[in-house]
């Protein structure tokens, strides 16, 4: 009889184990406990998350997980509180800022040879096409223009979105590649004031390729921790004053 009641006990022991590995396997860590919790799958070293039902700018993520607990995969607290306690929320804020400058591979030697988070907009997002034009449109202007810039940049998290993935995709082959890189830069400087991530100005094309190829991935990881959503932006240039 004994020996009947721990032979069971030890099955009923695997099957909570099993469940529990299983579950396990789609944890994904963020901050926010919310109802459309992402899907989450692991390749090697990476997690993959697709967002179904979500605001949030980006519908597909692609994360190492070194930097799991630094990729917001959901809209982060300080963006909801900033209505009802904006100290609190600045201070959480620039808490994340600091672990993101001490986290991320900013530096171009550091950057050169990192695995980063990968973002990816949904195709059918309305507008995706029209923002990607006014994109387009501003790196063939012979000049600058502030204006298309500041149409782009109204166009909130999309608009930052599509200049960063532009900018991933730029190959460094010649000089024009680096003009389109230094408008790219200069909107999402100016409209986000965060000026940790430098673009290398150098007369040798294979370091401008290493050190800025992955300026365009890191933009759009700091993107994400920015303009998560509407919502979030909108709290950060409130935070900010912008």
């Amino acid at each position: 009889m004994l020996r009947r009641l721990a032979l069971a006990f030890g099955t009923a022991t695997l099957v909570i184990v099993a469940v529990g590995v299983a579950w396990l396997s789609l944890l994904v860590s963020h901050d926010d406990q919310r109802h459309d919790r992402p899907a989450a799958a692991r390749t090697n070293s990476y997690t993959s998350i697709t967002q179904y039902g979500s605001d949030a700018v980006y519908s597909q993520f692609a994360v190492p997980q070194r930097y799991r607990r630094v990729v917001s995969t959901s809209e982060p607290m300080w963006a909801r509180l900033v209505d009802r306690d904006r100290n609190e929320a600045r201070r959480m804020l620039l808490e994340h800022i600091g672990k993101l400058r001490q986290k991320a591979p900013i530096e171009p030697g550091e950057r050169k040879d990192a695995d980063l988070p990968k973002f990816g907009v949904r195709a059918d997002e309305p507008g995706v096409r029209a923002v990607r034009d006014q994109v387009a449109l501003l790196l063939s202007n012979p000049r600058y223009d502030a204006k298309l810039a500041r149409q782009i940049v109204a166009k909130g998290p999309l608009g930052l979105a599509m200049c960063a993935e532009k900018m991933a995709s730029l190959e460094y082959q010649d000089r024009r590649d680096f003009e389109s890189a230094k408008r790219l830069q200069r909107l999402l400087v100016q409209a986000t004031t965060c000026r940790d991530l430098e673009l290398v100005s150098t007369t040798s094309a294979s370091k401008a390729r290493a050190y800025n190829r992955p300026l365009g991935h890191l933009w759009g990881w700091f993107v994400n921790e920015f303009a998560h959503s509407e919502r979030t932006w909108q709290a950060y240039r409130q935070l900010f004053r912008l």
